[in-house]
């Protein structure tokens, strides 16, 4: 557990003023208001997040609502329209709200700030995040890269700092994990075979083309050792290079397409001529 350090920062420039100090409080649904001149209807995108964040509504993922006084007793949502309507869907009347004394233009300022300066969390954050909370989707991705002499980096890099068998590409992952347990091995051992250092072939459109390429050819991966031996004649990063190349001449080609059609044909001919 780390405690919080700012040392690292290095000087900062203290602003003149903090503004009144915010309160906590709980507040009534019913006197919560959006104000029109900044904040969007609900989206059909928004109105499905709103329903998942109904669906798995827990108090420990609700962060409170930010909101200004109104005239009449009432509040302008500043921050967190769509959890307070979640909230309203399930039918709870309060919700714990952060109030700031903040006139019309300064709640639109608050408003940019908070959605604008939020540190995006990494997809490899959130993956750690699910293997801690003990998600099974989660435990089985790292149960399947551990198998596989692989792992998925803690925080986001560059490609060339990259650790033999690393990865941060964990959507592709999930993807595979799926796929039965030996042709997933495959993928995983017949990479990390090829790495090279500075260089880093676990990523997202080589996973999803090897993936498909063995889903569609079951007898190549039914022999690890065949197809690892295949594979390990193959140079990945030029096959890669040249299907972006097509990808670039073709645009409504995927790259993972083109990549698949690039390795279907070098490893058909390599475990033809094993087989031969």
């Amino acid at each position: 557990m780390r405690m919080i350090d700012a040392k690292t920062l290095g000087k900062i420039e203290r602003p003149e003023s903090f503004g009144p100090a915010c309160q906590m409080q709980w507040l009534k649904i019913v006197l919560l208001r959006v104000d029109p001149l900044y904040q969007r209807e609900i989206s059909a995108k928004g109105r499905r997040n709103v329903r998942t964040i109904a669906e798995q509504f827990c108090w420990a993922k609700f962060a409170p609502v930010v909101v200004a006084p109104l005239p009449g007793g009432l509040f302008a949502i500043v921050d967190g329209q769509h959890r307070t309507t979640a909230a309203a869907a399930l039918d709870l009347t309060e919700v714990p709200c952060v109030i700031v004394q903040a006139d019309p233009g300064a709640q639109a300022q608050a408003f940019r700030a908070i959605n604008a300066q939020t540190t995006r969390v990494s997809t490899v954050q959130l993956f750690r995040a699910a293997v801690v909370a003990g998600e099974p989707e989660a435990l089985a991705v790292e149960a399947m890269c551990e198998a596989a002499g692989c792992s998925i980096r803690r925080s986001p890099t560059g490609l060339s700092l990259m650790k033999p068998g690393e990865t941060l590409s964990v959507e592709a992952l999930h993807r595979l994990a799926r796929e039965p347990k030996a042709l997933a091995q495959c993928v995983l051992r017949g990479l990390r075979s090829q790495h090279i250092e500075g260089t880093n072939l676990i990523r997202s459109v080589i996973l999803d083309a090897l993936r498909l390429a063995l889903a569609d050819h079951p007898a190549w991966w039914r022999n690890e050792s065949a197809f690892i031996a295949a594979l390990d004649e193959i140079e990945i990063e030029v096959e890669w290079r040249s299907a972006m190349a097509r990808k670039a001449r073709e645009p409504k080609l995927s790259s993972v397409d083109a990549l698949y059609a690039r390795l279907v044909t070098a490893l058909g001919k390599q475990l033809a001529g094993a087989a031969a």
